[in-house]
């Protein structure tokens, strides 16, 4: 068995001295696999995600302890520029927010970022990411439109999009289609499906099917914590602990 692509060790988060979000969080992530993280809303679900490319040490007062390993080192050693990992570790958030800007510019914008001046290379790469989204033969042919023209769900698998043009090696989506109607809906459960074969993915859902339908593995939170982490066969037909059942029956969250 391969080596997971991200171990998270003995993770603590809080705000300030008073407000505990997470303790002693323990979870490996396994590679191209889709891990689902599932629990009720204020369970730390999108906090542990956003401690994984470091975004959350964009909020004022936060103190992280533990670690997190990706790739063999610690995404806190002093040789980590946090820029260079969220290029690594992309995110997508629970709200499509494109840039106000052209549908081809917001898809190269992060290669731009990174250096990118070559137009053959920035249009090869922005129709591979377009396309790797599922969305190039929607948007073929108004690439210089502005991204706000899209529907909800087009915006969505844009961003998507904007996301894989650098290549990252973890994608983090958190509630991506909590927004959206049941078709686009399945439009991104579609897709999620078929970006693993090329990305590890960590999808944070309030939605319990969803989970189920897409993730390989699950991981139920309470309380700032891991419940429990199995396959998400498993998980959801036999979990192993009584809040685990009681959230996944609905007698809780």
């Amino acid at each position: 068995m391969t080596a997971p692509i991200i171990e998270i060790k003995d993770l603590g988060l809080s705000y300030g001295p008073e407000q505990s979000v997470l303790s002693n969080v323990e979870l490996s992530l396994e590679r191209n696999a889709v891990t689902a993280i599932i629990g009720a809303s204020g369970s730390g679900k999108s906090s542990l995600l956003r401690c994984l490319n470091r975004l959350v040490e964009l909020t004022p007062k936060v103190r992280i302890t533990g670690d997190i390993v990706f790739e063999g080192e610690s995404i806190f050693g002093s040789r980590v520029d946090p820029t260079i990992l969220r290029q690594r570790i992309g995110m997508v958030f629970q709200k499509p927010n494109p840039f106000p800007m052209s549908i081809f510019e917001n898809v190269a914008y992060g290669l731009r970022l990174a250096g990118e001046k070559s137009p053959r290379i920035l249009q090869e790469k922005v129709e591979q990411a377009l396309i790797a989204a599922a969305l190039w033969d929607e948007v073929r042919d108004r690439l210089d439109a502005r991204a706000a023209v899209l529907s909800g769900g087009q915006q969505q698998r844009l961003v998507i999009a904007r996301a894989i043009a650098v290549e990252p090696e973890v994608l983090l989506l958190d509630e991506p289609a909590s927004s959206l109607d049941p078709i686009s809906t399945l439009r991104i459960e579609e897709l999620i499906y078929r970006l693993k074969q090329e990305f590890t993915i960590v999808v944070v859902t309030h939605n319990m099917q969803q989970a189920a339908r897409v993730s390989d593995w699950a991981a139920f939170m309470h309380d700032g914590t891991i419940v429990e982490y199995d396959n998400t066969t498993n998980l959801f037909t036999n979990p192993r602990e009584v809040r685990t059942e009681d959230y996944i029956t609905g007698r809780f969250g």
